[in-house]
């Protein structure tokens, strides 16, 4: 483990150089969301901040915080104008009635905001219950800019982190969806961006019309709730993520379902801190020697309780699929 480990940060920190060769490569991140910031809020701009060859504009009538990164910036709108201006570049009334509805307007961002995304090479479109780790490192790695399209699922086109190549084909390509104006004009949101554009992006890739990339560099935590993991562990270092309990680094964990659990705190997270963890709890920053024991002591416990989940994924993973197959018809 100790020399894959070491292998590993030999191959990131050879890719950290070409990242700085390669700064003139532009991204800018899009989100859409109208109502009181998360009370995580702090959390999510240290790790933006982390990220300072990534840019993101966030439209929003929730104001302009005090402790906005330089490499975030806010664009004041509201849901009303949002509606108005969505309108009119896609042709017809959208009629945005709630704020969740905002989601299915995500894989037209690249039109609708195009006066704000023209200096960019790359634009895409991303959530707020997210913490970032090095996003540009993960990207080269995955070489995303030899495809059109980058999303970072294996298997899906996921609506919290996809990112396009800035030209006018991919900003305009969700015209293409069947019942587009359906889909848009529906009170209830239709996850369109992981749906029905999904498709749309899966048959122009086969037909050949775009370069269609899917990684595995996050984690939901839906997925570790899903796979039975009773305790994860997500530790941010200095701009640096980890799924501590799996050894992995990430690009990034969204947090999609813990968030809703009852207990979930979110404390306040102190100036300069270089350590956050995240896990069902709650997420919180980790200064001193009283908090570092009771980190310790949290992994320790949570090591040993995961520790017969990974022994039987790893039984399943020995066995031959013709045993495993007996196994689940019994």
């Amino acid at each position: 483990m100790a020399m894959k480990m070491q292998a590993e940060e030999s191959r990131v920190d050879g890719i950290e150089h070409d990242v700085a060769e390669h700064s003139r490569v532009k991204i800018c991140l899009v989100i859409a969301y109208f109502g009181r910031w998360p009370a995580w809020m702090d959390y999510y701009w240290a790790s933006c901040a982390a990220n300072p060859q990534v840019h993101w504009q966030i439209f929003t009538d929730a104001g302009t915080p005090q402790n906005l990164p330089g490499n975030v910036f806010v664009r004041a709108m509201t849901l009303e104008e949002l509606d108005f201006r969505a309108s009119g570049t896609i042709g017809y009334p959208i009629n945005l009635r709630h704020p969740y509805k905002v989601c299915d307007l995500k894989p037209a961002y690249g039109e609708i905001f195009a006066s704000e995304l023209k200096d960019y090479q790359y634009w895409g479109y991303t959530d707020l219950d997210i913490i970032y780790g090095r996003l540009r490192v993960f990207l080269e790695l995955e070489r995303f800019s030899a495809s059109d399209v980058f999303t970072s699922a294996p298997r899906l086109v996921v609506g919290h982190f996809t990112i396009f190549r800035n030209t006018h084909h991919l900003q305009c390509l969700y015209r293409k969806t069947p019942n587009l104006q359906d889909i848009l004009q529906h009170y209830e949101c239709q996850a369109f961006d992981e749906k029905a554009f999904a498709d749309v992006l899966k048959r122009e890739a086969d037909s050949g019309g775009i370069l269609l990339k899917r990684s595995d560099i996050q984690l939901d935590d839906i997925v570790c709730i899903q796979q039975g993991r009773p305790r994860f562990v997500m530790l941010w270092f200095r701009g640096r993520l980890f799924d501590v309990l799996a050894f992995r680094e990430l690009a990034y964990y969204h947090f999609i379902k813990t968030k809703y659990l009852a207990g979930f705190g979110i404390e306040k997270l102190g100036r300069n801190c270089p350590l956050i963890v995240a896990d069902r709890t709650g997420i919180r920053g980790v200064s001193g020697s009283g908090m570092c024991v009771s980190l310790i002591l949290t992994l320790i416990v949570s090591a040993a309780v995961t520790l017969p989940w990974y022994l039987r994924v790893l039984v399943k993973r020995m066995l031959p699929r013709s045993v495993m197959s007996l196994l689940k018809a019994r």
